[in-house]
């Protein structure tokens, strides 16, 4: 469990990366995967499914808990750019955490990554997975027909409609 110094050195660390974020993603991203490393190491060290099992003070784990979905954004509008951070990010939210019903944003968010890298068959796979989870996910939907859009891949108009 993180001491109230090491949640606090946490903090500040995530304040760097929002003072970064709009204008240099890519720094954002350095420093929060770090922070996000460190914070799921130290859970899955304690054998909890839950991200922010490490940090004692429960309002703390709130605020650091903020950052999170700008790491997701960041992640995913960052393209190729941080494939293997990307990658290894997903797959530990969907595999080490219990995520409930926001499980279907990191796999939408690996598919989308796995498009880009070609990897159709996958990336159906995983699309397909998370709309059958939570089939209203308006982006989820958008994301998988888009694909069938796009000059790059093998743009299939009829597909995307349907």
């Amino acid at each position: 469990m993180f001491t109230e110094i090491e949640t606090d050195v946490l903090l500040e660390e995530i304040a760097q990366g929002d003072e970064l974020y709009e204008s240099d993603a890519n720094r954002a991203i350095d420093i929060w995967y770090s922070v996000f490393l460190k914070i799921a190491n130290e859970s899955k060290a304690m054998k909890s499914t839950y991200l922010y099992a490490g940090i004692r003070d429960y309002w703390k784990a709130m605020e650091i808990s903020g950052w999170f979905d700008d790491l997701v954004s960041a992640f995913f509008w960052s393209g190729r750019n941080r494939e293997k951070e990307r990658e290894e990010f997903c797959k530990i939210m969907m595999n080490d955490f219990d995520t409930g019903n926001i499980r279907n944003v990191f796999q939408v968010n690996l598919a989308d990554l796995f498009y880009l890298q070609g990897k159709e068959n996958e990336a159906n796979a995983l699309v397909e997975n998370a709309l059958a989870d939570y089939p209203v996910n308006f982006f989820g939907w958008q994301r998988y027909a888009e694909h069938y859009t796009k000059k790059e891949t093998k743009k299939d108009m009829n597909k995307a409609y349907r």
